[in-house]
């Protein structure tokens, strides 16, 4: 090897992100912690995130200050969540056609800081977390070099999602402006996303949702620009947890309430599936895990525990008996699957908890998609929990043979070479 080649210059990436990925608290997160790790020893990494680090770091993962040379912290302003601000931003996405979240960082004066932080670098690869971002494609493509490349990593289908939130709300008013929302996803989808080099997203189902939001019934060429790089889960990072929880009966849930799928999820558990589960096993718990939402009021019921937000999983999931996941409604792949899988823990979940995820059901986890399924599986489970071991170990080969971070990481870093090595898209005119 000459010395050119053993000092050769890494490609230069910029990710721009929503959120600061740090900690890796929660699913979005999660995938970018993930995918900046993977790149780290390939690429030189500079991170933009709109929003600043607000909790301790945990000594779980490490900082991301080893990853990434350079890391620039613009923090969006979101609204306050009293009525009149909340009323003030409707009126604000419907003048603008915007649908909450993007309204937040579709701002001149952020998007002007972003400008200014830039301003005379040069990268060969771009990556937007989110479509919130999307817009900032423009901004993005000053910054490229002449061969550069712009991705834009779909953790969900915001129009999808809309759509969904509209369907389970039981609120007419916010129903109705969920369904415009969800209008105005598909219509900042189309314009946005056939405006980028490759598109990525977290299974084969949203990579075929998307392709019919930009396609419509017509078939996309075999050169497809979308790309599938699931979400991936460190298994290595669950093996401190015992495979056997003793004589506990503990279910856990985790999910931070401030997000509409998670919540109609609790009140799922706690109204309708752990009152009969509490008929028969009297010491029974139900524990809660996550972020919480106060703006929401939580069902409470003996027995039913919320601990709000925790720097590290594991010690929970420890305890618990096994991992519910009542998921009527949303988008994008669920890490509390993985983890679940990941940690050997019985998992009874809907068939929307597991979409995107090609696992079988009664083999990989138990499929409950009503209260009443909900409430046979933890009986089951319970009064019989070792006839769960094969589900267990059948669980546990699936995510480490399709679903580990390291795997997905090495998929993730081969795609970005191959496609360095394509002619560069063409962007339609508008």
């Amino acid at each position: 090897m000459n010395c050119v080649e053993e000092h050769r210059v890494k490609p230069t990436v910029l990710i721009i992100a929503p959120d600061y990925p740090y900690p890796p608290s929660e699913g979005g997160l999660l995938r970018v912690y993930h995918l900046i790790a993977s790149l780290k020893d390939t690429y030189t990494v500079d991170l933009l995130a709109l929003s600043s680090p607000t909790l301790p770091s945990p000594s779980s993962y490490p900082s991301l200050n080893h990853c990434c040379q350079r890391i620039d912290i613009i923090p969006a302003i979101f609204p306050k969540k009293d009525l009149r601000s909340q009323l003030h931003r409707i009126m604000y996405c419907i003048h603008h056609r915007l649908s909450p979240r993007s309204d937040v960082y579709v701002n001149n004066i952020v998007m002007r800081q972003v400008a200014n932080t830039l301003a005379g670098r040069s990268y060969d690869l771009a990556i937007l977390e989110h479509s919130w971002i999307a817009n900032y494609y423009p901004l993005v493509q000053d910054v490229l070099s002449s061969s550069g490349i712009i991705i834009l990593d779909l953790h969900n289908i915001e129009s999808d999602l809309k759509k969904e939130f509209a369907t389970y709300s039981d609120n007419f008013p916010r129903s109705w402006i969920d369904h415009m929302f969800a209008r105005f996803a598909i219509h900042q989808e189309r314009r946005w996303l056939p405006m980028f080099d490759h598109l990525f997203t977290t299974s084969d189902h949203d990579k075929q949702r998307i392709e019919t939001i930009l396609y419509g019934s017509e078939q996309p060429n075999s050169n497809s620009r979308i790309s599938v790089i699931p979400n991936g889960i460190d298994v290595e990072f669950y093996k401190s947890i015992y495979q056997n929880s003793g004589q506990r009966k503990r279910l856990l849930f985790c999910g931070g309430l401030d997000f509409p799928p998670n919540r109609t999820a609790v009140e799922l558990l706690v109204r309708r599936v752990f009152p009969q589960v509490r008929t028969v096993h009297k010491d029974c718990e139900l524990w809660i895990v996550g972020k919480d939402d106060p703006h929401w009021t939580k069902p409470q019921m003996d027995g039913v525990t919320f601990t709000g937000f925790v720097d590290d999983i594991r010690p929970y999931i420890d305890d618990a008996t096994m991992i519910l996941a009542p998921i009527l409604n949303g988008s994008g792949t669920r890490f509390k699957v993985l983890e679940a899988w990941a940690a050997r823990r019985p998992l009874i979940a809907t068939t929307k908890a597991v979409e995107g995820l090609n696992a079988t059901a009664m083999t990989h986890f138990w499929l409950a998609n009503t209260a009443a399924e909900f409430v046979e599986g933890i009986n089951q489970i319970l009064l019989a929990p070792e006839q769960t071991r094969k589900m267990l170990d059948a669980a546990y080969q699936f995510v480490n043979a399709h679903y580990d971070v390291h795997m997905i990481g090495e998929r993730f870093r081969e795609t970005l070479a191959a496609l360095s090595h394509e002619p560069k898209h063409l962007t339609p005119s508008t």
